[in-house]
């Protein structure tokens, strides 16, 4: 046989025939399932983007309104900071200055006049006074005489202790 023999026989006979017409058939059909799966595969990058695009603005606009409440959030925290510091400073102020009124009234000349006498004769006794502190926790006044100074009979009387000092 001749090679245009064998190749005349093979598409003359039906049955190769009818099986060369349903080979392309399906490769038609490949080709246009592949047209299709392209087409939507098209649809659906371009419904991506527009998506992703649409996000993109909200991102940006949520993250403009996060900004916004955490910038109010702070300017508020630091306002409320700001005043509780004013009030507990003007407290502070009003105490200081109420304490500093009574103290400078104290220094007046006839407070100091009063308390140095009394102090004045308690040096010219010859008798010292130490405070302390006892093992309660309790002050306590220690007097002592210098050299030649005597102290003697501890009382109690009117709401006083009273000692007596010889020189």
């Amino acid at each position: 046989m001749t090679p245009s023999s064998r190749h005349h026989k093979f598409f003359c006979r039906p049955a190769a025939w009818h099986r060369r017409a349903t080979a392309l058939a399906d490769a038609d059909k490949i080709k246009a399932a592949i047209e299709d799966t392209a087409k939507t595969a098209r649809a659906i990058a371009g419904a991506a983007s527009t998506i992703s695009e649409r996000l993109a603005v909200i991102r940006r606009s949520h993250l403009l309104v996060i900004c916004g409440l955490g910038l109010l959030y702070f300017i508020g925290g630091a306002w409320l900071v700001w005043n509780d510091h004013r009030a507990v400073q003007k407290t502070i102020y009003q105490q200081v200055a109420l304490h500093t009124k009574d103290a400078l009234e104290r220094l007046q000349s006839d407070y100091i006049k009063e308390h140095l006498d009394t102090l004045k004769a308690l040096v010219d006794t010859g008798v010292t006074v130490s405070v302390m502190h006892d093992s309660d926790g309790d002050t306590t006044l220690y007097f002592q005489g210098r050299p030649g100074v005597s102290l003697f009979k501890p009382r109690y009387s009117s709401g006083k202790y009273a000692i007596s000092v010889l020189q």
